[in-house]
């Protein structure tokens, strides 16, 4: 392996090795048919710091075997969740082992999950886990019954339909109905604008016992739910139904237990566009899930390194030849990265110090 490649990190207890390739540092995505690249060296780096002086690095697992949305669906979310220090994985829930402070992430899935299925993931709530499930206005809520029963046992659950609201009626200034600004009712430090892409509607059952609820995202009081998610988002259905629909709520227990149910899933799909741009680009999408995972997993942000790089850079990057990209690459890959693990050496030493 080049030693342009790799990054030694020590500690106090031990020694880490870091492995980044040059691929990491630059980030390429295709909107639309336009390809474009961004530089993410630095949040990369401090995402590996991070976890190498981390005695136990909390891990986010994309869920797998039910259809669901992959790591490369939503590959700009797991670059986000990565630079800022969550180890980041995929696997079957019954294959893998997550400690109980992992995040399991179950997005858009096709097909229920089986009764062992089910009680696994019931069974690691019940012991302080944490779980996110986006399900939208396509998602087969229907054939979920035993998703929507470990979701019901923490006082939430999905309603099939879709969601709109138009920009007359929210005031938020959306430009097509079936892309939600919802209200961040929660006290997140968003500055930005939500969008939701094909919504559904989040519902509340009764609570269990010791479950507090947090309302995180909502609508107006004039929205509307179709029964149908197909056709015309403005055309009126038989069976609409008016009025404030909640969109994003939060479930916790003082064991630690945290289960975020949002009724979106295209709002975290690399895909997913509105008015010839991506939603993620558009919005301030992963800025919001970066927080909602960060409350999760109840990371204590005194006691972390804070270089004050934690979002990705918007700054797009063409390139006229592939020769210009590897110039680029090799000078991202020496002078800003040593630069920037000087800086990090020296914040190391005098946390030690103090």
């Amino acid at each position: 392996m080049s030693p342009l490649q790799r990054r030694i990190i020590t500690n106090q207890d031990a020694t880490r090795i870091i492995r980044l390739s040059p691929e990491e540092f630059l980030f390429s995505r295709t909107v639309l048919g336009e390809e474009y690249t961004i530089y993410c060296g630095e949040a990369q780096l401090i995402g590996a710091i991070g976890r190498a002086c981390t005695d136990n690095p909390v891990g986010v697992y994309f869920l797998t075997g039910h259809g669901e949305l992959t790591q490369e669906d939503c590959s700009l979310l797991a670059l986000q969740l990565r630079s800022n220090g969550f180890e980041v994985h995929s696997g079957e829930i019954a294959r893998i082992a997550p400690a109980a402070t992992d995040i399991l992430l179950l997005l858009a899935p096709r097909s229920d999950l089986t009764g062992d299925e089910a009680q696994t993931l019931a069974a690691f709530l019940d012991n302080g886990g944490r779980v996110l499930v986006a399900c939208g206005a396509d998602t087969p809520l229907s054939r979920l019954t035993q998703l929507q029963a470990v979701c019901s046992l923490y006082g939430l659950g999905f309603q099939s339909g879709w969601v709109v609201e138009s920009a007359a009626e929210s005031d938020r200034y959306v430009d097509a109905p079936e892309y939600l600004s919802p209200v961040v009712a929660a006290d997140y430090e968003i500055t930005g604008r939500i969008l939701l892409p094909r919504a559904s509607a989040l519902i509340t059952p009764a609570l269990r016992p010791g479950v507090t609820v947090t309302t995180l995202l909502t609508t107006s009081d004039r929205a509307v739910l179709h029964p149908d998610a197909s056709g015309n988002a403005l055309d009126s259905q038989a069976g609409d139904v008016s009025g404030q629909f909640l969109l994003g709520a939060m479930a916790k227990k003082s064991s630690g237990t945290a289960l975020c149910l949002l009724a979106s899933s295209d709002m975290l799909r690399d895909s997913a566009a509105i008015s010839g741009a991506s939603v993620l680009d558009a919005s301030d999408n992963l800025a919001l899930l970066t927080d909602l995972v960060t409350d999760m997993a109840d990371i204590d942000q005194t006691a972390s390194l804070d270089a004050g790089v934690k979002r990705l850079p918007a700054q797009r990057i063409t390139f006229d030849s592939e020769s210009s990209r590897q110039r680029v690459t090799i000078l991202a890959l020496t002078l800003i990265p040593g630069v920037l693990l000087l800086t990090m050496a020296v914040v190391l030493l005098k946390r030690r110090r103090l």
